[in-house]
């Protein structure tokens, strides 16, 4: 191999896993404090990186006049120019169904989260699905939260996997809280009866457990 295919080959290399972490990165941002009461972070990329070590730290004061939650408006303002105004009334429904099952809407950087008080009243809350800016939805977050809670976590990898089950996706095999990939709005809203049954599955399991 000459000498110049080696060093493109090594670029390329370099290359790649700088644009992984950068995307690790904008997740972990994306998703700031989403577990709502934990630091820890873990960002929904695919693929692993060698010899890289990611830090994320979200602590208040680090991230305090850095970061800028958005309000409601500001997020429609930017999702009305990534999907059609058809996608954007689903939204404005879906958060109305969320309200009335009981979920509280968090506002973030880049995505609001739908989170479930728990059920045995200790104030923390779990995390049913986030809708990001960008017009796509996924779970994730749920499985750990349980487990902190003392909450069988089977009810939360049900959860995801018949939820996937109903968006034709998989379930990913190294962090089986969430799915191989965002969904589109359009597909969620195409799915919402099947969606919306299996949230309030989860959150009737939830419930059950508490009273038991």
């Amino acid at each position: 191999m000459k000498a110049g295919q080696f060093i493109g080959r090594g670029q390329a290399k370099v290359e790649t896993e700088i644009n992984q972490l950068k995307e690790r990165s904008r997740i972990a941002a994306e998703v700031e404090d989403t577990t709502s009461w934990g630091t820890d972070v873990t960002p929904q990329v695919e693929g692993d990186i060698q010899n890289v070590e990611v830090t994320v730290d979200t602590s208040t004061e680090s991230n305090q006049g850095r970061r800028r939650t958005l309000s409601e408006n500001d997020f429609f303002d930017i999702l009305s120019k990534k999907v059609s105004e058809k996608e954007v009334q689903f939204v404005h429904l879906l958060m109305r169904d969320m309200d009335n099952l009981g979920c509280d809407i968090i506002w973030r950087q880049a995505a609001f989260v739908v989170r479930y008080p728990d059920p045995l009243g200790s104030g923390k809350m779990m995390t049913l699905f986030v809708v990001r800016k960008q017009g796509d939805v996924y779970p994730g977050w749920l499985v750990p939260q349980l487990k902190a809670l003392d909450i069988p976590v089977q009810i939360g990898l049900d959860y995801v996997a018949r939820t996937a089950k109903v968006m034709g996706v998989k379930v990913k095999g190294t962090n089986p809280d969430t799915w191989t990939e965002y969904v589109r709005l359009s597909k969620v809203q195409a799915n919402y009866t099947e969606f919306l049954d299996e949230v309030e599955r989860l959150i009737g399991l939830l419930q059950d457990y508490s009273s038991e």
